[in-house]
């Protein structure tokens, strides 16, 4: 389970789903490279196809924490999507949301 705390995004698991289990770093709380990945991301929705995974996630460029836009501004209130694939590895969940994604929708 992911969720958005407005500090990155929580990971949970769980076997039973009645006690779920935080893991201890969160996805998407620093900054990417890209022109517009440079604010933390967050609001995230996953997609799986096969043995892959994907978290689509909102930046806010503009609310930058080296370079934010005034409060009310345009740039302050503008949104972009982004997309990272998601790796499981030793029983956690990360993602490089600096390395190029792949990726074709699949209509079933």
């Amino acid at each position: 389970m992911i969720v958005d705390d407005w500090k990155g995004m929580e990971i949970y698991s769980s076997d039973d789903l009645l006690k779920w289990v935080k893991q201890p770093d969160r996805i998407l709380e620093q900054p990417g490279k890209g022109k517009d990945d440079q604010a933390m991301g967050g609001h995230c929705d996953v997609l799986v196809q096969g043995d892959k995974a994907w978290v689509f996630y909102f930046t806010h460029p503009g609310r930058r924490k080296d370079a934010p836009a005034p409060a009310g501004s345009f740039d302050h209130k503008r949104t972009v999507i982004q997309v990272a694939e998601l790796e499981y590895n030793n029983g956690t969940i990360t993602c490089d949301r600096d390395r190029p994604v792949y990726l074709q929708l699949n209509r079933n």
